[in-house]
């Protein structure tokens, strides 16, 4: 499969400069040179002799789709090909590899956002708070991004209105936007994001809204859609899903869930539900899927039997605390009577596990909660 920058990738036949090949004909490195040579700083070069089994075009295709991201140049020189890499970005992986573990892992970007950062809490409610959040590092075109909700608070006698979106989205940076609309008030509300790079054969994201199935002037408990990924997984992928939107009535408690059915390697399907009298007018969700066997990273929900914590047992144990623990709503059963609030706390995050809770304050009441986690080495 060929990566969607590949057909931008051009090869400049014109070009006289000697490429700096020491390897045998024919054999080719993803770094560099060769395995024995010092290419630790700088672009450096790779080169194809003419009787490679693989064209140039090819090649370049499959290494941009190993690599998640667009060569710097393809040049011709005589009679090999002369790529440049820049090694700030790729591990030392031989040709036809796959980037594992943390190589793999490197390639993503993740935090939050909250309305705290750019108002105080105290400060009368808006109906748009955005901030423009700049990568750590660049990517090379721009990401592929989900958030999710980790926390909110409506006051009570409205609906609970709430929308988190990535806008303006670049190489090096993107615009975290939380809304509300009519007369729904929110004094606070916070969300997860997580960047991937667009094209990589291991990350895949998406969105999926129950307007894309329904008006929200007619409110369905069961909503579903059938998700296809944009290439298949070798085998079946884990897929996490986090809520992006919520419009629920406050006439009733607001009921509502998110989950992931019949996963497959070709894709999944993705439920929305609400249960006894709610009114669920719209709601949206992100989600994220990627190989399940790769190393440094496990996710999962959490959905406590009873109240809203619980402990959290990793499905495989890290060989040491992860770095970040990402989390997102997927789950809310909250009482009418008092506002609409709750913030996602994770604690004694070890290696094997950590301890999650769901909570709410004033007079809200919480009768459940759900979460989903992505945990990163």
């Amino acid at each position: 499969m060929r990566s969607p920058a590949a057909s931008h990738t051009s090869v400049d036949k014109e070009d006289t400069t000697q490429a700096n090949h020491t390897g045998p004909p024919g054999e080719v490195y993803l770094c560099g040179l060769n395995p024995a040579s010092d290419n630790s700083k700088g672009p450096v070069s790779m080169s194809m002799a003419d009787d490679s089994k693989l064209g140039e075009v090819d090649t370049v295709n499959h290494l941009e789709q190993l690599l998640g991201y667009k060569l710097t140049a393809v040049r011709r020189v005589g009679d090999t090909t002369k790529i440049l890499l820049e090694m700030d970005k790729i591990e030392p992986y031989a040709m036809g590899k796959p980037v594992e573990g943390p190589a793999a892992l490197g390639l993503l970007e993740w935090g939050t956002f909250h309305t705290n950062l750019v108002r105080h809490p105290n400060t009368p409610y808006r109906h748009h708070d955005h901030m423009f959040i700049k990568f750590s590092t660049k990517f090379s075109d721009p990401p592929e991004i989900i958030l999710g909700l980790n926390s909110l608070e409506i006051d009570r006698g409205a609906n609970v209105r709430v929308h988190v979106s990535a806008e303006d989205v670049h190489e090096h940076i993107f615009g975290a936007h939380i809304r509300s609309w009519l007369n729904t008030k929110i004094y606070n509300a916070g969300c997860t994001w997580l960047a991937a790079p667009r094209g990589h054969p291991y990350f895949q994201v998406g969105t999926f809204h129950t307007n894309e199935d329904h008006s929200p002037m007619n409110p369905q408990h069961l909503t579903h859609r059938r998700i296809i990924f944009h290439h298949r997984y070798e085998t079946i992928p884990k897929v996490v899903i986090w809520f992006n939107k919520l419009d629920l009535s406050r006439n009733h408690n607001e009921r509502v869930v998110a989950f992931a059915t019949d996963i497959t390697t070709a894709g999944f399907t993705v439920h929305i539900n609400s249960w006894d009298t709610t009114e669920l007018f719209q709601a949206g969700i992100s989600w994220f899927a990627y190989p399940a066997g790769l190393p440094g990273i496990c996710s999962g929900d959490v959905h406590p039997e009873k109240g809203t914590h619980g402990v959290v047992k990793f499905e495989r144990k890290f060989a040491k605390p992860p770095t970040v623990v990402l989390v997102g709503l997927n789950k809310l059963d909250s009482d009418r009577s008092g506002r609409c609030s709750f913030s996602i706390l994770t604690e004694a995050v070890s290696e094997v596990g950590m301890g999650i809770r769901i909570e709410g304050w004033g007079d809200t009441i919480l009768h459940s909660a759900g979460v989903a986690y992505l945990a990163i080495e």
